[in-house]
């Protein structure tokens, strides 16, 4: 395989057509380019230049050989400065929290990449992010938190029914439970405010497992309205009930301040804020 840095030297030797001018272009002695040169010539089986008072004068083997190393020359110039750019792009890793609205939260990263637009996104589930699209309730306490939107909990079940406007409306409806899930607790605290004893069908570990028993008729629950938005094939009521809502925002860890992309975001924050949803 032929050095590309013997190409070099060779297509100056060939444009120049002698070798002290293309060993002062090539910022080495003249020994060292002709060197270079019978090491080329070696390689290839072939001379290709003849030596002359003047200089050197290309042979047909030369000729043949300047456009393919020209070529090559340029291939592997482009080839690193391709990856010298990667190398310097900025990146930044965005956490995305589960449950929330999917919409709103990619029109968020969208907002993101507008104010940085050179930027290298890597989206992540990990904690360990640079900054985190999440709940306010989760954030540390030395945390800089972004409000974005206010995410409504509803009531979601396949029965046909009225919209439910009273805690007793729920007293005959099948019920998914779900431990993790925040709002569970004050569901249970209310119904049982009103000596109501809730008849569970189904169990779930998570809010997104307890919208597939919800989808598939094994039970009713309250999620984020962010899980069901636009889904057509169950219903949805809104609750008058006294069950708090999520706020959701823009976490950053106070250690990322010298972040330089993230206080550009910083910066320019009422370009994501909740005005825009």
């Amino acid at each position: 395989m032929v050095d590309i840095r013997l190409l070099r030297l060779f297509i100056a030797i060939y444009e120049e057509k002698n070798l002290t001018l293309a060993a002062e272009k090539c910022h080495i002695t003249q020994p060292s380019i002709s060197a270079a040169l019978k090491q080329l010539e070696e390689l290839l089986g072939n001379d290709l230049f003849l030596r002359d008072k003047k200089g050197v004068q290309p042979l047909n083997s030369a000729h043949e050989l300047y456009p393919h190393a020209k070529r090559l020359v340029n291939d592997s110039a482009t080839i690193s400065t391709l990856f010298m750019s990667k190398a310097t792009t900025p990146k930044i890793s965005v956490g995305v929290c589960n449950s929330i609205s999917k919409y709103k939260t990619a029109t968020t990263i969208s907002h993101l990449e507008r104010l940085a637009p050179n930027c290298h996104f890597i989206l992540t589930s990990s904690d360990k992010s640079d900054c985190r699209i999440g709940f306010e309730k989760d954030k540390n306490d030395t945390d800089l938190f972004i409000p974005l939107w206010e995410e409504k909990f509803v009531f979601v079940t396949k029965e046909n029914i009225s919209a439910p406007s009273k805690i007793e409306d729920f007293y005959h409806l099948d019920f998914i439970e779900c431990p993790s899930c925040e709002v569970h607790q004050e569901v249970l605290g209310l119904i049982s405010s009103k000596n109501i004893a809730l008849n569970i069908v189904s169990t779930a570990e998570t809010k997104e497992q307890a919208f597939l028993l919800a989808l598939a008729g094994l039970g009713s629950c309250f999620l984020p309205m962010g899980l069901v938005e636009k889904v057509s094939d169950i219903n949805v009521f809104d609750i008058n009930l006294p069950i708090r809502g999520r706020s959701v925002g823009l976490c950053m860890p106070s250690h990322q301040a010298i972040n330089p992309v993230l206080k550009k975001i910083r910066s320019d924050a009422k370009l994501i804020s909740i005005e825009n949803f």
